[in-house]
């Protein structure tokens, strides 16, 4: 399988219809953000391709104590509120997110459930809602 790595001007012009999204996300979060999301968006495609078949591709693993910020890493790196918080123990199992850009100006996020065979969920409150109702389901209630 042959794959070829685009320079950043072959980048730039591919992902140009974003470009202003880029910006104004760059004033809201910076240039970490921005880069984060080139990153995502190239591993993304890299996926696309099905070379995760032949190499492992990176993931992020999000690690550490009770109430040390690991859903607020999380919902940063995503972009969207949508992880259950509060005190004492939110999110007391663990959770696989896949990320996908969406390149559309109109699209609208979504989220499934493996749990939940051919549902989209577009209210993200919906979302937490369901992550703990299947939390208490698995985990138990606190």
């Amino acid at each position: 399988i042959g794959y070829k790595m685009e320079d950043d001007d072959e980048i730039d012009s591919k992902y140009s219809h974003v470009g202003k999204k880029l910006k104004i996300e760059e004033e809201k979060g910076g240039y970490l953000y921005v880069q984060l999301r080139k990153f995502i968006n190239v591993i993304d495609e890299l996926r696309d391709v099905g070379l995760q078949e032949h190499i492992s591709l990176p993931r992020i693993a999000v690690l550490g104590q009770q109430s040390s910020g690991k859903s607020s890493v999380l919902e940063n790196i995503v972009g969207i509120d949508m992880l259950p918080r509060g005190a004492g123990l939110c999110t007391r199992r663990p959770l696989e997110m896949r990320l996908n850009h969406l390149y559309e100006d109109d699209a609208k996020a979504w989220a499934t459930f493996d749990e939940i065979p051919g549902e989209k969920f577009t209210d993200f409150n919906k979302v937490r809602m369901k992550i703990e109702e299947l939390t208490d389901k698995v985990a138990g209630t606190e």
